[in-house]
């Protein structure tokens, strides 16, 4: 079962980024809209992991991680969804996507670990994607004026929760 999750999840992800974009665009007016809107995300999230993965009560431990991945979830989500308002999907994923780095510096800070070329390789790619489009968005329509300062703010925000998340993960290992 938690092999067909493996194939199902991403599909989910992916849906559930591009529905989020769009509501955030056409049906968030506020932040109660916003709040709501991930509430919902977080229920139905909730909901499908507690099916597949609790299997007994949680120690301690657990529920202290659990709750950090929540707050970090929580200013993800919210931020994310925010930026989307204000500014192009592809630019603000693509950026967001970037929180890898935060994986990077800690395997070289926490772990001590020596950077690989495939580190480079890996992230090499994401910069240029991020660089293509901002010269992409900025040629298509040069009058229309992104909200740069929200936005950015906004997604910067969104990054650094995604990094937290991540953190999270890496050290709940």
């Amino acid at each position: 079962m938690q092999y067909l999750l493996f194939l199902v999840l991403p599909i989910l992800s992916n849906i559930k980024i591009i529905a989020q974009s769009y509501i955030a665009r056409k049906d968030v007016k506020n932040l109660s809209d916003n709040l709501y809107l991930n509430a919902l995300i977080y229920l139905a999230s909730a909901i499908i992991f507690s099916c597949v993965y609790i299997r007994e009560i949680p120690n301690t431990t657990v529920l202290l991680f659990s709750l950090g991945f929540a707050v970090a979830t929580f200013i993800f989500q919210i931020f994310y969804t925010l930026a989307f308002r204000y500014g192009p999907f592809s630019l603000t994923s693509s950026l967001v996507s970037l929180a890898l780095i935060f994986q990077i510096l800690m395997g070289l800070f926490l772990y001590h670990e020596e950077l690989s070329t495939l580190n480079y390789f890996g992230f090499i790619p994401f910069v240029i994607a991020f660089i293509l489009l901002l010269k992409k968005n900025k040629k298509e329509d040069p009058d229309k004026k992104i909200i740069w300062g929200k936005y950015l703010i906004f997604a910067l925000i969104a990054l650094i929760g995604n990094g937290l998340i991540i953190f999270m993960q890496v050290l709940f290992k």
